[in-house]
């Protein structure tokens, strides 16, 4: 389990992003900055979202953790891109998101053309000496050596951009959300973005975009940072299953995040489980254990008849010892 730090103290951030990176929570502890005894504050003086969002997660990444963070913000077309990076305090320090509203309301006020995008960049920051590895293909490395200035420390960054484009009413509209999203309209769904539900607004926000977008590298990063069992090893571990007994049966219900999550806290605290697919279930073992083990980032180690061994090394209860 990774210990992954959410580089934000904006509560409705952090549960956006938690609830949207959910699909792969079974590898990922998520801490938010109190968790790590950072009570500072953070200055977000880059020049652009990019840079604003490794300011962020260069953070974590200074007291050695792997820092994630999203800087965003609202583009209008006929302001040049304003308020841009500083849509947070678009009506000066301290301010509230009405305050923000209010003035970008005034500026707009004899304006026709309204048009403007929600703009939301993802990064991560990962120390060098982290056994987190990145791909070298995704990574920038100009935001890494920016990054490592910024906290002292050598690091490597990926960054991830969404967008979504909509316009800017006259007046706000709907009493869900944050920020600027009473006033913007999204065409498609006829709502502003305040008028949406949860589920609605994440299937097309800018945030949405980009955390697919991240969730697509997370995935690879752990796809390639895993081990490939040698077969000595396999032949190790399937002698060792002969003697552990079948913990997990996989019913009528099929195989679930639930069971997901239940699997990989197991192969947590014991690196191999057994389990096995009852007759009432669609799946057949084989079927059900290459499908856990990717959602989970473990080995299949042997299938037989309706039972399937697997293997995850577990990096705080290491217990089983590979030659």
């Amino acid at each position: 389990m990774y210990k992954i730090v959410l580089a934000s103290r904006n509560k409705n951030k952090i549960g956006e992003l938690r609830e949207m990176l959910a699909a792969v929570s079974g590898k990922i502890d998520f801490l938010s900055l109190d968790d790590i005894g950072f009570e500072g504050d953070i200055e977000e003086d880059g020049e652009s979202y990019e840079e604003n969002s490794v300011i962020k997660s260069s953070v974590p990444a200074s007291y050695g953790y792997i820092g994630i963070a999203d800087d965003s913000g609202l583009s209008v077309d006929v302001l040049d891109g304003a308020p841009g990076v500083y849509s947070a305090r678009y009506a000066g320090e301290h301010v509230t998101y009405t305050d923000n509203n209010e003035k970008l309301l005034k500026v707009l006020e004899n304006e026709d053309n309204r048009a403007a995008k929600f703009v939301c960049v993802m990064s991560i920051t990962v120390p060098t000496d982290s056994e987190l590895k990145l791909p070298a293909q995704l990574v920038d490395e100009e935001l890494s050596a920016y990054a490592s200035k910024r906290c002292g420390r050598d690091v490597k960054v990926i960054t991830v951009r969404g967008e979504c484009h909509g316009t800017i009413l006259r007046a706000g509209r709907g009493s869900d959300g944050f920020g600027y999203d009473p006033l913007f309209y999204f065409e498609e769904a006829g709502k502003t973005f305040a008028e949406m539900t949860h589920e609605e607004k994440n299937a097309v926000s800018h945030r949405g975009a980009a955390v697919s977008k991240f969730i697509d590298v997370l995935k690879l990063i752990f796809k390639e940072e895993k081990k490939v069992l040698t077969s000595k090893q396999r032949a190790s571990l399937r002698s060792m299953a002969n003697g552990i007994d079948t913990i997990f049966q996989i019913g009528k219900g099929g195989v679930t995040d639930e069971i997901c999550r239940q699997i990989d806290a197991a192969l947590e605290a014991r690196e191999l489980i057994k389990a096995r697919v009852l007759q009432n279930s669609d799946y057949t073992a084989k079927d059900a254990a290459n499908e856990i083990a990717s959602a989970i980032g473990a080995d299949v180690v042997s299938v037989i008849g309706s039972k399937f061994v697997l293997y995850k090394e577990s990096k705080e209860n290491k217990q089983i010892e590979l030659n």
